[in-house]
């Protein structure tokens, strides 16, 4: 690999992004029927031919000065990693106003009575916090699709065409859901109430479609004999296998961001010991409303990762923690650290390379560990693999560091601190310290870098001295380094606010790293309630950062959508925001910031759950499980129990509608439901107790009252068996006939064939199957993106 400086990457990923965006753009206009997700996005895998690549490397030879081959080798030198064949591409169907037309002329077929202001709402509201269900069950699909795949029953069988066209069936079912919540809907946390919902009632149905359709393309049925031998195949692929195997591209217009996300054959559920786990990089850019991509301003390496550590199989302590190390050692190899973290400034020169592990998991959280978590366990030898890892990497030429920097986002566990009376806490908050000095070390005066330089070398000093069975906090050493960062930050105390001065609100990475620092030099890392400030902007201005949690999917999903909400403060200059704002009152503090933290805080809590709680970063739970994050909200009161919570308060993420999002999820619901798709998805005694109106209030009645629940028993025992019965006499049915006759009969595969199987709203109405209605509400187009100065959309009201 060879030596291009971050900057020269950006500008390769720019040019390269921008030829995948376009060439969606032209492939999603010429589609007859479009699968529109709710937020006005659509899913078009993208293959550039050998031209179309040979084209995009002449222009990153032009723009960098470099001359690689104009090939895919070349192209893949040029971006700095592996490229999949097939990328898909998320797009934002607010590029064109001819698709735009097109998904609204998709909603009017289904209920033509929508009223005009709706569907011009739906223009102007953040849509990236609309959950995107289509998109949501493109990859859950997708996932049970290469389940399937895996079976015996099922091998050298391409079941590509049946989850194309379940996905046309599918998406009917999910724009009627969408249509019925928007006529009972006035914001967009009432809209995501009623999308959560329709994912449950959703779901069964994708999986009998999915199934149908491969019946009729492979004459295969599965039997109730066959499921006993397949269930632990069916889970132990669903928890192994990703949604795809392909990049993933995200666009964002309102947010003026493009995202990569790095395909990836393993998940986060299935952990193996040495070299192989889960992460995936993510690649930011800028993209502004007409389509073009301009590299970030300030490029980074940002990799997202589940846990580098397993949580049990290894025989002992030393084996846990000797994983670990080869696990941060791929991370370097992987990604040509060795090559990348270097164009470091002159008054930089001894700063170690290093880059940041920020890990957002909790410290001593009882509940969670004995729960079976083991987040205590794992963060003990992720602190001692770093350290083996750091030793080894001392005697390379060109070492690479890794610096922990555990700070628990969901607010259960210990917090950081000196004054605990636990090692492990006190030995994360030195190294989180470490971290911090590292990442804010270039804005540091030289007398200040001379210090912190001496905290870097105490801790090689202890890496060297081959007595790493100890913390390095309990190490003279360590002792030394506690004492210098507590004098550094005595320091900042008396300086802060003065370096600032001369800001102003553009600066938003400048002010980013100086708030960072006052929150260091006050100790604001150690509480709870500045965890996810403090992470998010980490990991917006750090070089090179590996983020995660146990999955790597929801904390993660947190931290990243918030990074993203920074990157767009960015993308858009000369625009004043709450959020420049209060990072310039954070950076210019003269005391302790705990006003303007807050105030900060919420800006961004408010600006992600407004306008990118279903945005790029959520795509990456969809990708490894199939399935939406079941992050939760706190609720305001203390009297709650589930462990989910990676979020402020819902008074504040009014917009997260979490609550059937497990379901989908591959080690969760996925594989009872592709079970229960051959058995006509019988339900528990339970499950048809609380389907009666009264919900579970009455199934309780019923229980108590003795006789209705005996009642419903038998008559679910019934149910069952008929539903069970029906479906194996329909399969038997698809299995023996060929397609034509299906098609014949009505029951053909595809857009249309789904007409017949599911009751469509626009058939329930009597509405015509005629020309779509254009309503007269103005379609923006290259001007459709408002600033950030003058958003008129704060509310979220979809009766704009």
């Amino acid at each position: 690999m060879s030596n291009e400086t971050l900057e020269q990457l950006a500008n390769a990923q720019a040019i390269y992004l921008d030829a995948l965006a376009k060439e969606a753009l032209r492939l999603a206009k010429a589609l007859p029927d479009p699968a529109f997700d709710p937020q006005g996005r659509l899913l078009i895998d993208v293959q550039l031919n050998d031209e179309q690549i040979g084209n995009v490397v002449e222009k990153i030879n032009e723009k960098n000065k470099t001359t690689y081959s104009p090939d895919r080798k070349g192209l893949q030198t040029a971006i700095g990693r592996k490229l999949t064949g097939t990328t898909t591409i998320s797009l934002d169907c607010k590029l064109d106003e001819t698709l735009q037309q097109k998904y609204i002329d998709k909603l009017v077929k289904i209920d033509a009575k929508l009223p005009a202001n709706i569907l011009h709402g739906l223009q102007v509201i953040p849509q990236n916090s609309i959950i995107a269900l289509q998109q949501e069950f493109h990859f859950h699909l997708g996932l049970v699709r290469r389940v399937y795949e895996t079976l015996p029953q099922f091998q050298g069988k391409n079941l590509e065409l049946a989850y194309q066209d379940t996905l046309k069936a599918v998406n009917q079912l999910v724009l009627q859901a969408f249509v019925a919540a928007l006529r009972s809907s006035k914001n967009i946390h009432e809209l995501n109430e009623q999308l959560d919902k329709a994912r449950a009632d959703i779901l069964p149905q994708a999986h009998t479609l999915l199934m149908q359709e491969i019946i009729k393309k492979t004459h295969v049925v599965l039997n109730e004999g066959d499921f006993k031998n397949l269930n632990d195949k069916v889970n132990a692929r669903a928890k192994e296998t990703s949604a795809t195997v392909n990049d993933v591209v995200h666009l964002n217009v309102q947010e003026g961001l493009i995202t990569f996300i790095a395909g990836e054959k393993s998940t986060s559920h299935a952990s193996k010991a040495n070299t192989e786990f889960a992460h995936r990089q993510m690649i930011t850019h800028f993209l502004d409303a007409e389509g073009g991509v301009r590299p970030h301003s300030s490029p980074r390496i940002q990799i997202r990762t589940p846990s580098p550590v397993l949580k049990k199989g290894l025989p002992s302590d030393s084996a846990y923690i000797a994983d670990v190390a080869v696990k941060l050692g791929t991370i370097a190899a992987n990604y040509s650290l060795t090559e990348r973290i270097k164009g470091i400034p002159v008054e930089e020169r001894d700063k170690p390379a290093a880059f940041i592990y920020n890990s957002y998991t909790a410290i001593n959280d009882k509940i969670g560990d004995v729960g079976g978590n083991l987040q205590t366990q794992s963060a003990y030898h992720i602190l001692k693999g770093a350290h083996q890892y750091n030793a080894a990497q001392l005697k390379n030429k060109k070492p690479v560091l890794c610096f922990v920097q555990n700070i628990s986002v969901n607010g259960f566990g210990d917090t950081l601190g000196y004054q605990s009376r636990n090692n492990l806490v006190i030995e994360s908050t030195l190294m989180t310290e470490l971290a911090l000095l590292h990442t804010l070390y270039n804005i540091l005066p030289p007398e200040q870098q001379a210090k912190a330089l001496a905290v870097f070398d105490y801790y090689k000093t202890y890496l060297n001295s081959g007595n790493l069975d100890s913390f390095f906090s309990k190490s003279v050493e360590g002792s030394l380094a506690i004492t210098t960062i507590k004098e550094l930050k005595l320091t900042w105390q008396k300086s802060l606010g003065q370096n600032a001065i001369k800001s102003d609100p553009e600066q938003v990475q400048e002010n980013a790293q100086l708030g960072l620092q006052q929150l260091m030099a006050y100790d604001l890392h150690f509480l709870h309630d500045f965890s996810m400030l403090i992470q998010a902007l980490s990991v917006f201005v750090e070089q090179t950062s590996l983020g995660g949690c146990k999955s790597g999917n929801e904390r993660s999903q947190a931290v990243n959508g918030r990074v993203a909400i920074l990157d767009s403060q960015l993308s858009v200059p000369n625009a004043a925001t709450p959020i420049k704002k209060f990072l310039l009152a954070l950076a210019q503090a003269n005391k302790a910031p705990r006003t303007e933290s807050v105030m900060l805080k919420h800006a961004l809590d408010r600006e992600y759950n407004k306008c990118n709680l279903y945005g790029a970063a959520s795509l990456i739970s969809l990708i490894d499980q199939g399935g939406s994050a079941k992050v939760e909200a706190k609720p305001g009161h203390p009297f709650y129990v589930s462990r989910n919570f990676a979020e402020a308060n819902a008074s504040v993420m009014t917009n997260l509608q979490q609550s059937q999002a497990a379901e989908m999820q591959a080690h969760k619901g996925m594989p009872k439901m592709i079970e229960g798709a051959w058995q006509g998805h019988p339900k528990s005694w339970w499950q048809r107790m609380k389907s009666s109106p009264l919900g579970l209030a009455g199934a309780i009645l019923g229980v108590v009252t003795v006789i209705p629940a005996f009642i419903v028993l038998g008559y679910n025992l019934v149910k069952n068996y008929r539903g069970k019965k029906a479906t194996q006499t329909s399969n038997e049915a698809y299995a023996s006939s060929s397609e034509s006759d299906l098609e014949s009969s009505g029951a053909s595969s595809g857009s249309d064939s789904s007409e017949s199987r599911v009751p469509l709203l626009a058939q329930a109405r009597g509405l015509p199957a005629s020309a779509p209605i254009h309503y007269p509400s103005p379609l923006h187009h290259k001007a459709s993106r408002p600033t950030k100065a003058d958003d008129p959309t704060d509310n979220d009201d979809l009766s704009l």
